[in-house]
């Protein structure tokens, strides 16, 4: 099961997840029209941090696959 904190947050989270097999990942940000607003590529450790940057106040829906599947999705609350 993924962690993600703190969420919500205002500057940057970290999204915990199982990755014991350093497989190559991707985690994909989208708003609530659906619209990809960040992508990630190359996470082969167990966590990646998610920088505010550019991003506005409000609520975010993460994707994170490897080649095969999906290992993790959810909800990220920007204050």
């Amino acid at each position: 099961r993924p962690r993600l904190y703190p969420n919500p947050t205002n500057q940057a989270t970290t999204l915990m997840f199982d990755n014991s097999e350093n497989e190559n990942c991707t985690l994909r940000l989208c708003n609530t029209q659906g619209q990809l607003v960040r992508t990630i590529t190359d996470i082969t450790t167990e966590k990646v941090e998610i920088e505010r940057e550019n991003l506005t106040s409000g609520l975010y829906f993460f994707q994170l696959r490897t080649e095969r599947q999906v290992i993790a999705t959810g909800k990220l609350i920007i204050e």
